[in-house]
């Protein structure tokens, strides 16, 4: 990337790859292993490969919204050293046959042991400025005929999505990477454990803090969005509903916790209706009234998603949410946790601002009616 070429002082992406490989050759380690931003792999992919013991190894990745698009060529064609589709392509890709292939050419992430690595670099191998990096590299190895594997022997990973969409935003079309990302685990209605306030359940850990962290990130973009006197809110919050942002996190909760409601509280039939969603900003007093509905409005649940680790000092012990009816504080939330309860009309709730810094949380409204 160009931030990654401004950093280490290299213009060009032929450049940056010498450049790394300059910097292996100046170490004692043993394998070079290349890897750019559209890669995700799982955690045994590097151990793996290692222990193929090959010169150059790749793991087999595609794009999930791509049918046919991946990190490796089978084929080139022989002057201008284009792509060339093959039945061999198709048939590594779809994983018809599985093992560890001889391929034309790979890119995105591969690994290449010491010695390789040193010939690469005397050979000048990415120098052929009209051709890609990678494919320079490739062409330099069939002309000395080095061999360039790739294993499609497990699910070693994917290629992320190429657009400039937020992570945060890929929860239709790249499902799978979103919840590689930020979700924990799948909760269960045993999951949601009882705090100790009447009808009010707290799940751990379902979300991971890097969805947190991303959507207090993305908090700087919605300046247009910040109400700091909302109309039914007494804090100051971001409306949601106006945002790009609105129906992937909508879905997400409903996702989460839509299907639970009717095992949680037993006698509601969930609509799965949005009433509201905001990020609330908690700081300054001691107390902020979640006022969320309006007066006499049936909301069957509600969900507070918390973003940041904001009860960090020891004063903070006894903070959280109170319930003021039911005599009760929620504490010892994280990030990733779900705080689930029942709507207003029954469950008020107040949010404690931190000792120090401000308290962000996602709440989440939905109608419903008694079955």
């Amino acid at each position: 990337s160009s931030g990654i070429n401004a950093e280490y002082g290299v213009d060009e992406e032929h450049d940056v790859r010498h450049h790394f490989l300059r910097l292996f050759a100046e170490s004692e380690a043993e394998r070079f292993v290349y890897l750019d931003t559209t890669v995700h792999i799982t955690s045994h992919t590097i151990p793996d490969l290692l222990s193929l013991e090959l010169p150059l190894i790749a793991p087999l990745l595609r794009r999930q919204d791509v049918t046919a698009w991946s990190n490796f060529w089978a084929s080139f064609t022989p002057v201008t050293w284009n792509y060339l589709r093959s039945s061999d392509y198709a048939n590594i890709l779809t994983r018809t046959i599985r093992g560890v292939f001889p391929v034309s050419c790979v890119r995105n992430i591969y690994l290449i042991n010491r010695s390789l690595a040193l010939s690469l670099l005397e050979w000048e191998a990415y120098d052929r400025a009209h051709l890609q990096p990678e494919i320079s590299m490739c062409k330099t190895l069939y002309e000395r005929s080095v061999p360039v594997f790739l294993s499609n022997e497990q699910d070693w990973g994917r290629l992320k999505n190429s657009s400039e969409i937020p992570d945060l935003l890929l929860w239709r079309n790249r499902t799978q990477d979103w919840e590689s990302k930020y979700l924990a685990k799948i909760p269960r209605a045993e999951d949601f454990a009882d705090t100790g306030c009447s009808n009010v359940f707290l799940a751990k850990g379902v979300l991971t803090p890097e969805f947190g962290q991303d959507m207090v990130h993305a908090l700087l973009e919605m300046g247009e969005y910040y109400e700091s006197e909302p109309s039914h809110h007494i804090r100051p919050s971001y409306d949601i509903t106006k945002t790009p942002y609105n129906q992937t996190l909508v879905e997400v909760v409903l996702h989460l916790t839509g299907h639970l409601i009717s095992d949680i509280f037993p006698g509601f039939t969930p609509k799965h209706q949005l009433y509201d969603i905001r990020i609330s900003k908690v700081e300054g007093d001691k107390l902020t009234r979640k006022n969320q509905l309006k007066k006499g409005h049936s909301a069957a649940y509600q969900v507070i998603l918390p973003l940041n680790d904001a009860y960090t000092t020891p004063e903070d012990e006894t903070l959280g949410y109170r319930f003021p009816r039911q005599n009760c504080t929620v504490t010892g939330s994280e990030p990733g946790d779900i705080l689930l309860y029942p709507g207003m009309v029954t469950h008020r709730v107040d949010v404690h601002s931190p000792t120090v810094g401000v308290l962000y949380y996602l709440g989440a409204s939905f109608d419903s009616k008694q079955a």
